[in-house]
């Protein structure tokens, strides 16, 4: 029993997330793009951080009832979901010069069943993020605006 929980306490402490300090989404002199993140409310996960990132160094993090925004170039990006000690769920967006792309993070149902397992629960994403027509202002309010710390 000492060795399990030995294991499960390696397994949580090194699978923590954090954000990435000095990620550059914008060079100098190129197109940009605007990325829209946001989570809705739920039960599921709620007691954890979203993190969105891109070659693993995460650059938002969101909770419950929360949006951000961010200004990247213009380019085709693989984008990362992922929270503590859970491994990353990945999405494919291109984004357009002077456009704004819209994705939604929500909790993976698959890995409801993993909180049984802490095992498992390292296997399968927490979050993934769908490709979403952009919410309307009105539809915002609902949500709080983050900004990077």
């Amino acid at each position: 029993m000492k060795k399990l929980m030995f294991v499960f306490s390696i397994l949580l402490v090194s699978g923590c997330t954090t954000l990435s300090k000095d990620v550059v989404l914008v060079s100098e002199g190129g197109e940009t793009s605007k990325l829209l993140v946001y989570r809705d409310s739920a039960f599921q996960n709620a007691m954890v951080s979203l993190y969105v990132g891109k070659s693993d160094e995460y650059f938002m993090k969101l909770r419950n009832g929360q949006y951000g925004v961010v200004e990247m170039d213009a380019g085709l990006y693989v984008i990362q979901a992922k929270a503590d000690a859970s491994p990353s769920s990945l999405i494919q967006v291109n984004l357009k010069p002077d456009e704004i792309t819209c994705l939604e993070g929500a909790p993976n149902k698959q890995a409801l069943g993993a909180v049984f397992s802490p095992l498992m629960a390292n296997a399968v994403p927490a979050f993934l993020l769908t490709q979403v027509d952009c919410p309307s202002a009105e539809a915002l309010k609902d949500y709080k605006l983050v900004t990077k710390p």
